[in-house]
Order: C-alpha cells, then structure tokens, then sequence
C-alpha cells in the first residue's frame, strides 16, 4: 500500500459518516414506537367483515384501555367511525388524557349519564364505560333485534351494529344522555331501513322489511341516487317522549316499558331505589299531559285545543267526572275520541301502550311476558 493510503481511507470513511450518519438502533423499543405511529386506517380489518366496524375499540385506538398508553399528538387523530352506511366517516379524535388506575375506571353502580360523559371525554375512561353499557342494555337488544332478523345470526348482527352506532354517535355528542334502552332499539330500526335498501334485506324478517317500507318517506325500490330514506313518525307519541325530561324518560322505559327491579331503575337513572315508585307515577302523569299535547298540536284543530284540559281531567285514573260537552265533541270528532281511547288503555295497562306506540314494529311483543331482563336471562 502507498505511503498516505491509510490515512486517505479513514478521511473517507470519516467523511461517509458524516454524509450518512447510522441510524438508530431498530430494537424493541423502535418497533413499537412505529407501530403506535401507523395511521388508524392500518387498523381497521377487510371492508365488509363486521369486525372492521369494531376494530377502533378493539385496538384501543379510538379508547384507548387502561393498561395502554397512545402517544399523545399535538394535531391530534383521525379515524373513519361506524355510520349507518357502514366504517367511512372520518371524525377527530379527542386528545388523550393520561391513564388512571384500574379502580377509577369502574363504572359498575354509574348512571347511564355519567357513563355517557365518560364516552364523551375520552380515553381512559371511554372503554369501561362503553363494556358497562353494553352489559347492561345488550341483552334487551338482542331480544329486540331477534324480532326483527330472519334468523339467530342475523339478530346478532343487528344488535352489534345498532350497539356500535349508538356508542360512535354518542362520542361525538349525538344521542341520549341517560335513556339508553329506548335509544338502542330505535337505532336498530335505522340499521335495519339500511339493510332493506341493500344486498343485506334478506337478512331481515319480512314482516319487518314490510313494515319499514311501509313506513319511510320515500318508497322503494330505492335507487342509488335517491336520499337516505328516514321513518315517518306515524304516532304523536315518541314526539311526546322525546319533550320529556331524561329521568323521565329513563323512568318511563326502565320501570315500565322493560319492567326493571327498582334497585337497576335507580342505578341506571341515578336516583335512590325508594323515590322509583313515586318518580314513575310522575313520569306517567307527565308521559299523559305531552302526549295529549303533541296528539292535537298534530291533528287537531282550534276546536279541540279548547278540550284540551277537560281531555286531561277526564283521562285522569279515578276521575268519576263527566262533561256532557265532551261526550258531544267526541261524537263528531274522530281524531279525540281515538286519543280519549288511548288515553285509558294507557291507564289500564301503560307498558303495552307505550311500547307499542313508541317501537311500533313488534312493540307489544317485546313488552310481552314478564320483565325484559328476566325474559331474555
């Protein structure tokens, strides 16, 4: 070698560093970094499998479980969410929070509304309280969604998605904050109008696809282009539920509608077990005034606007009085004697009407045969 060859060969070498420093050392710790970076997209299973619906919560992106901790991002996060058309909306995702302990995170003896805030703030929280509502309101809606699939796997599948939907809308501050039971079984009835406009109808019950097709605002056969057909609010009575207060509603559907133990009414709704039974004879008195109210706002006329209080006096349970001059109004008017008739039935037996009024499709049926819960165990 050459006098100098030496000492060119380091310069050069030093020279190579510089121009190419090594990178770092990809071990464990660089493996995970990368992965936690990847986009959410990477996350998220085959289109068309139901898993990809729930791929979000299952990897704890979307909630991130107690015992992972995402890398906090100053621009924060995107992710496509569950929509009724299936995972493609894209929604920004709430900044992470640091973990708590496990003992934070229990959610056993929460309201519903509080469980519903924990959704809403994020992660850590978001997770536990998204399993709790789902171990306490799944079983009634599975019992309802096998009333309206063709067969066992089909109910599943609707319950799954209605649940998914329900959790995804309420993240981004869209749905109930306590009356989760009532809330489930009307999002199941929109996934529902989505399968009977596709390739999935089959799935679905006849009678039921029947019934939504009866009752959409624009009739099938449904063109690609045409708008997402919605259901037609054929009764004043779910307008009337939704003026009521949230614990009144909360009262309404789980004392009378899924006939709950008072114990699981007062966790749910956030009162104590001894004020159930005078809070559900409130919310019916209250369930009757709103829907006397929405029923003439709806059909009837100035007329029947000035009944309105004798209507309400004569519905009352108990009340021996009789207006000579109602009895002459219900004789011409169709529309208060039909609201007269539903006001009693309500008062003879509540739960029936008011499923039937408020589910409509198979209402009396899953109000059927004892308590919801006590049913379907």
């Amino acid at each position: 070698m050459p006098p100098g060859a030496v000492g060119r060969s380091r310069r050069q070498v030093r020279r190579s560093s510089r121009a190419h420093p090594p990178g770092p050392e990809k071990g464990r710790g660089e493996s995970r970094r990368r992965a936690e970076e990847r986009p959410v997209s990477a996350l998220l299973l085959p289109a068309g499998t139901l898993s990809r619906r729930v791929a979000l919560l299952h990897y704890g992106v979307l909630f991130p479980a107690s015992n992972r901790r995402a890398p906090p991002r100053a621009d924060g996060r995107f992710c496509r969410v569950v929509t009724e058309r299936g995972v493609k909306r894209v929604s920004k995702l709430r900044k992470v929070v640091p973990d708590t302990a496990d003992e934070d995170n229990d959610c056993t003896g929460l309201p519903d509304g509080e469980l519903t805030e924990r959704i809403r703030a994020g992660a850590p929280s978001a997770s536990p309280a998204v399993q709790e509502l789902r171990r306490r309101h799944m079983p009634a809606l599975r019992g309802y969604a096998m009333l309206c699939g063709r067969n066992t796997l089909a109910g599943n599948q609707l319950a799954v998605q209605a649940f998914d939907l329900a959790t995804q809308e309420a993240c981004r501050g869209i749905g109930p904050e306590e009356c989760w039971g009532g809330h489930l079984l009307t999002v199941l009835q929109r996934i529902g109008l989505t399968w009977a406009r596709g390739s999935r109808r089959a799935r679905l019950e006849p009678g039921f696809a029947a019934w939504l097709d009866d009752n959409t605002d624009v009739a099938p056969p449904f063109p690609p282009e045409s708008p997402r057909p919605r259901l037609r609010a054929a009764s004043p009575m779910p307008t009337a539920f939704r003026r009521l207060p949230e614990q009144t509603r909360g009262i309404l559907w789980y004392a009378v509608v899924d006939e709950e133990p008072d114990a699981t009414v007062a966790t749910f709704v956030g009162v104590s077990p001894a004020m159930v039974t005078e809070l559900r004879a409130k919310a019916l008195d209250a369930m009757r005034r709103a829907y006397i109210k929405a029923s003439l706002e709806s059909s009837g006329s100035r007329k029947c606007q000035g009944f309105r209080r004798i209507i309400e006096a004569a519905s009352q349970p108990g009340d021996g009085r009789r207006s000579d001059d109602l009895a002459v109004h219900l004789a011409e008017c169709s529309g208060c004697a039909r609201l007269t008739g539903e006001l009693t039935r309500m008062a003879a037996g509540p739960r029936a009407v008011l499923a039937d009024g408020l589910l409509r499709w198979c209402g009396a049926a899953y109000a059927s045969g004892g308590p919801v819960r006590a049913r379907l165990a």
